[in-house]
């Protein structure tokens, strides 16, 4: 969220949590000064708030998990297991992101994807079971559709 209307919005409608992109590249980055007023809104309306990461070192996730006051983490890039291991001890909600290329959709539980780890891809189907089974610390599994160069959030499906 980078607004205040869209944050309230979502409280409006139901929305359990919001997310706040920390990626500096993003084009939705939410700068600091932004940051703290729509952290504390989306809060002060019974809203869990998530920080959204990608690749960035874990302590700085802790301190801005902290600093926001942040519910949980989303981690859209190459984070292994021991840093979502690392993130659940503070008591954080973790959130790791699955990149699905868009053609590799199927009703399978076996998925020609590319995850999101700095692993080598191999090509075939990865089995979201042994990508659960590498990420069961985690709070959940977000599927999300990877477009060319782009790391997620695209809007498409």
């Amino acid at each position: 969220m980078t607004r205040r209307k869209d944050i309230e919005l979502a409280a409006s409608l139901g929305a359990h949590a919001v997310g706040f992109i920390q990626v500096p590249s993003s084009s939705r980055f939410v700068p600091e000064n932004e940051l703290v007023h729509l952290s504390r809104l989306a809060q002060s309306l019974g809203l869990e708030t998530i920080g959204v990461f990608q690749n960035q070192n874990v302590d700085e996730i802790k301190n801005s998990a902290l600093k926001y006051g942040f519910s949980g983490v989303q981690l859209h890039g190459d984070e292994k297991e021991d840093v979502c291991e690392e993130l659940k001890k503070t008591g954080l909600k973790v959130i790791k992101t699955l990149a699905v290329e868009p053609s590799s959709v199927s009703t399978s539980s076996s998925l020609p994807a590319s995850p999101t780890t700095s692993e080598p891809s191999t090509p075939g189907p990865l089995s979201l079971t042994n990508f659960w089974n590498n990420y069961h610390m985690c709070d959940a599994i977000l599927a999300d559709t990877k477009m060319g160069n782009t790391s997620g959030g695209t809007g498409k499906a």
